[in-house]
Order: C-alpha cells, then sequence, then structure tokens
C-alpha cells in the first residue's frame, strides 16, 4: 500500500492495539478508517486519497487510524464487523461526520473548515 510511506507523521498503521483517542482531544483532528481488512478496496481508495491530499490533513491536524477488524473502538462507534466506515472526529472528541463510503477530501476539507474552531485557527495563522 503506497499510505505506508507517510505512515510516521500522518497516519497509525493497521494494528491490532486500539489508539487511545483522549490522547489527541483539543490537538488533533482524528479520522477513523474501519474496513474489513487491510485489502478492502474502499480502504486502499480512501488511503490514495488521504496520501494525494496530504498537505490538506496535515493543515488541519488531522491524524487517521486504520481500526481493524477486532477493535473495541468498533463496538464503542457500533460498526459491524463486515463495514467500511469513515468517522470524523473533531478536536474537542465528538463525532462531526460518519460516512459509509470513501470521503472525498474536498468535502472533508470543506466541513472541517467550517468549524468554529478551524475558522478560529485559520485567522490565527493569518495575524
Amino acid at each position: 500500500m503506497p499510505i505506508l510511506l507517510l505512515l510516521m507523521s500522518l497516519i497509525s498503521t493497521w494494528s491490532p492495539q486500539t489508539p487511545d483517542l483522549k490522547h489527541f482531544q483539543w490537538k488533533n483532528r482524528i479520522l477513523l478508517l474501519f474496513a474489513p481488512a487491510s485489502s478492502d478496496k474502499r480502504l486502499t481508495k480512501q488511503t490514495d486519497l488521504i496520501e494525494a491530499n496530504r498537505p490538506g490533513f496535515e493543515e488541519r491536524d488531522l491524524i487517521i487510524f486504520i481500526i481493524p477488524e477486532q477493535s473495541p473502538l468498533r463496538v464503542h462507534f457500533h460498526i459491524d464487523n463486515k463495514a467500511f466506515t469513515v468517522i470524523l472526529l473533531g478536536k474537542d472528541g465528538t463525532e462531526k461526520l460518519r460516512q459509509q463510503s470513501v470521503l472525498d477530501p474536498e468535502k472533508l476539507f470543506r466541513l472541517i473548515d467550517s468549524m468554529p474552531m478551524r475558522r478560529a485557527e485559520s485567522a490565527r495563522m493569518k495575524s
């Protein structure tokens, strides 16, 4: 998978470990990618889109986690083991978007850019 090249700074690997999402609260937005297998074509397409739009993800403080089938996060977010689902968590830790298809990065960026916290971040960067 080409996405492995940017895993170090942006994306967690396909791992049996469950990330502690509270660790990222107020620091990062989180994109959770749930797929039934690491070879799922939707997951591959999603990670390719992330890789192609990496600067936009980094600018918006996004961290991406690929969640394996056995993760307790599937239970927490009520995700079927065979489902492909994308969930965006805001910096406040709340769910901002849930979608069961590949997410267009431009749609994601528009949503994030419309959020009050992101608007404040953008204003600080301009001044």
